[in-house]
């Protein structure tokens, strides 16, 4: 028997969201600015499925082989509330000793703020899926080619504090009937659709912000030196990811990895080992 694939791009997507934003223009040395996103991005299928907004819960295939309205539900990257804030400070030390203003004045305090609620997630049923492999309803890889999506027992969605998933011998999600004493038990699916779609449940949100002072000095008339100290997630939160929401892991329903944040010292949206507090001492001149 053949496999026939179908390719359809009838997909729909969709974003209503308001924005609200506040500024303050420089006054007393101080200025900066504040705004806040309340949104919802809705689509069957998030950045194409091509790169997928994150490897461990994006969905990529379709939930029922049937009918691909099924797949429509919140978009990986939909961040229902959204904050970010900046500002700049000079501060305003002083003194009439030239040598005593020196090291006093011209020190400026500057940051950002991030905050953001957490993403929607899908819990899957890899194990299952697995074991479907070598028929035509996934042509030998399973990952991609098809879904099914667990159904829970409980009726909690928001899974905003995952403190106690973070533990080797803790799990926030377990499978009902394997003696899991996780407190949220899900059911293994034996169809593609179920009460519970794709992205029903929410992951912990992000909470950071960077800080830097820094000190200008007059060298000569052309030359300025300017040294300070940044500080990347100067409140050294820990943003814990998204429990692991698949059945083909053994440490499915806990936390191994933390959320990227959006600045480093390496550049934005860095992922290598830059969810810690960092500090970068710097000095530049200027002519």
């Amino acid at each position: 028997m053949g496999r026939v694939s179908t390719l359809l791009s009838g997909a729909i997507s969709s974003y209503n969201g308001l924005t609200v934003s506040v500024q303050e223009n420089p006054w007393h040395g101080l200025s900066g600015r504040f705004n806040y996103t309340f949104s919802h991005a809705l689509d069957e299928v998030s950045n194409g499925g091509v790169l997928p907004f994150s490897v461990i819960t994006s969905v990529v295939s379709q939930v029922d082989p049937y009918n691909l309205r099924a797949n429509y539900a919140s978009a990986d990257y939909d961040a229902r509330h959204s904050i970010t804030a900046s500002y700049v400070y000079e501060l305003p030390f002083k003194s009439e000793h030239r040598l005593l203003n020196s090291l006093i004045g011209g020190w400026q305090l500057s940051g950002t703020m991030f905050y953001r609620s957490g993403f929607p997630f899908s819990a899957l049923d890899g194990a299952t899926l697995g074991s479907l492999a070598g028929n035509n309803l996934t042509g030998g890889t399973p990952t991609t080619d098809a879904t099914i999506l667990l159904q829970p027992l409980f009726n909690k969605r928001d899974f905003t504090n995952v403190d106690a998933c973070v533990s080797v011998v803790t799990s926030c999600f377990g499978i009902a009937g394997t003696g899991s004493k996780a407190p949220y038990l899900f059911t293994t699916a034996t169809n593609f659709s179920g009460a519970v779609g794709r992205n029903a449940f929410r992951g912990p949100g992000f909470l950071g912000g960077d800080m830097s002072v820094r000190k200008n000095f007059s060298l000569t008339e052309r030359f300025k030196l300017q040294i300070g100290l940044n500080a990347y997630n100067f409140l050294n939160h820990a943003n814990y990811g998204t429990p692991y929401p698949n059945t083909n892991a053994p440490f499915f329903g806990q936390s191994v990895i933390t959320q990227t944040p959006p600045t480093s010292p390496y550049g934005a949206f860095a992922a290598a080992a830059t969810d810690m507090r960092m500090a970068q001492l710097m000095a530049k001149i200027t002519f």
